[in-house]
Formats: structure tokens, C-alpha cells, sequence
């Protein structure tokens, strides 16, 4: 009959370990395993020490679970906002992420890089509120395991552009 769970970890070293891998050997998906990961490697280097590396196969694209370009453009970008590097370290990334080959269902066979610079500390992420010359910044991305590369710069893009276009217009009206 508990109601309460408290967990509270001792120092994250890896005991020297600097680098680790993991591959299913299937579609499985990669960024869950980098959610997974990412608090510890995080942990493992807060006060400015060490480097970790993650190297992960899998699925980079695979259904009930972000893809490859929301751990990319989205979660690692906000994981940046904190992260407080040192005054020698300031504007370099902590965080970097190497797509070297895509995964998708059902074959899996991605490959992706991880890797955690040491910084000083975590801060918390304020997203309250946005400066005013703050310009909103926007990311175009397609990917399609169905529809050859030739394709996408002639009708599939096109065709994508001006759907977006013609719903920003009747959100703006």
C-alpha cells in the first residue's frame, strides 16, 4: 500500500566508460532509447568533466515514436536552452547529434552518434514567455521511405508548399 517512491542515485561515473553502444538489431527506435539514455549522460558529465558517446542502431523512423528530426530540431535544441557551460566554453554545444544512416520499419538498420560535452550545471527550462525581437524560426522537412529522392523536388514538394501556404493564409484570415 505505498504511495511513494523515492529514488535517489548515487554519482553516474560508468566507471571510466566513455563510450556505449546499443543495437537491436531491429526497427526499434532509436530515439526512445536516446530518451532513455540522455538523462544519464547528462548527469555523467555536469561539472564540466569528460565526454560521453552514445552510438545507437535501430529504427530512426518508426511508427509511435518521434523520428529522428524531433530529436534533432526539437528535444536536443530545448536540452540545450539547459545546459550552462563555463566562461571558456560559451555559444559551443554540449549536446551533437550524427544522423550517419536512417532506420526504418521493418528492418531497423540506423545509425546515429550521441555525444555530451561536459559542462558546468542544468538550469531549468523557462518557457514562459518569448523577447520580443524574438523571430519565430521554422524548419522544412520531409522524409519518405516510399517516394524516391528524384521525386521530391519536382509535385511531392511542391505540392507540400502550397497545402502549407494556402492553410497558414486561412489561419492568418
Amino acid at each position: 500500500k505505498s504511495t511513494e517512491l523515492s529514488f535517489v542515485p548515487g554519482n553516474i561515473d560508468g566507471k571510466g566508460q566513455k563510450s556505449y553502444a546499443a543495437d537491436p538489431h531491429t526497427a526499434g527506435s532509436v530515439t526512445l532509447m536516446v530518451q532513455i539514455a540522455l538523462p544519464c549522460l547528462l548527469w555523467s558529465v555536469v561539472g564540466g568533466e569528460g565526454v560521453r558517446e552514445l552510438e545507437l542502431g535501430g529504427g530512426t523512423n518508426v511508427m509511435a515514436s518521434p523520428p529522428i528530426e524531433h530529436l534533432y530540431f526539437v528535444l536536443l535544441p530545448l536540452l540545450e536552452g539547459m545546459i550552462m557551460v563555463d566562461e571558456a566554453g560559451a555559444g559551443c554545444s554540449a549536446l551533437t547529434c550524427e544522423v550517419h544512416r536512417t532506420g526504418w520499419f521493418p528492418r531497423g538498420g540506423g545509425k546515429v552518434r550521441l555525444k555530451v560535452q561536459g559542462f558546468k550545471d542544468l538550469m531549468p527550462l523557462v518557457l514562459t514567455s518569448r523577447e520580443a525581437d524574438e523571430t519565430p524560426s521554422s524548419v522544412q522537412v520531409f522524409v519518405s521511405s516510399q517516394i524516391p529522392e528524384s521525386e521530391w523536388n519536382g509535385g511531392v514538394m511542391d505540392s507540400l508548399k502550397s497545402k502549407l501556404q494556402s492553410s497558414m493564409e486561412e489561419l492568418a484570415s
